[in-house]
């Protein structure tokens, strides 16, 4: 099988998930950032914390349809719960945006940088009011979501 670079970075992201000792039933599911931020310390191997540590901001993407997939099926995001009333009340809509919340604010904390929720709720807000009346181009450069020309 003859995978581009990226490809084997997904695979062997999605192998390391499926590595990770999750709980099924055994502990709840985490009901706050900062709870996520203890049960990702508690659960996760030294060697993937120092992974994402060592990760770039934009380079947590990669974790996207791995981690952050189940984050949002176990932990609810998509059909509610506490932690998804958690994060609605920081103002994030969306179950991508909530988990990608969880993970970037997990990088802050292991890298010593605080994280701005109320920003980047603010931003996520902003991109969904724009995805509804402006049908352009998506780019992500650096980071940061920007509309590029109308295809239209």
């Amino acid at each position: 099988m003859n995978l581009q670079p990226y490809q084997k970075t997904i695979l062997n992201a999605f192998r390391k998930l499926k590595s990770i000792s999750f709980w099924p039933n055994k502990r709840k599911t985490p009901e706050t950032l900062e709870e996520c931020h203890e049960w990702l310390t508690t659960n996760l191997r030294p060697e993937e914390i120092l992974e994402i540590k060592n990760s770039s901001l934009s380079g947590l993407c990669k974790y996207h349809h791995t981690m952050g997939r189940w984050i949002r099926n176990h932990w609810k995001l998509w059909e509610g719960g506490e932690l998804k009333s958690h994060m609605e009340s920081l103002g994030f809509t969306h179950p991508d945006d909530m988990s990608s919340v969880i993970l970037d604010s997990f990088w802050s904390k292991l890298n010593g940088q605080v994280f701005d929720t109320k920003k980047a709720a603010e931003e996520y807000a902003d991109f969904w009011e724009k995805s509804k009346t402006n049908h352009s181009t998506i780019i992500i450069r650096d980071g940061k979501i920007i509309f590029g020309e109308n295809n239209s």
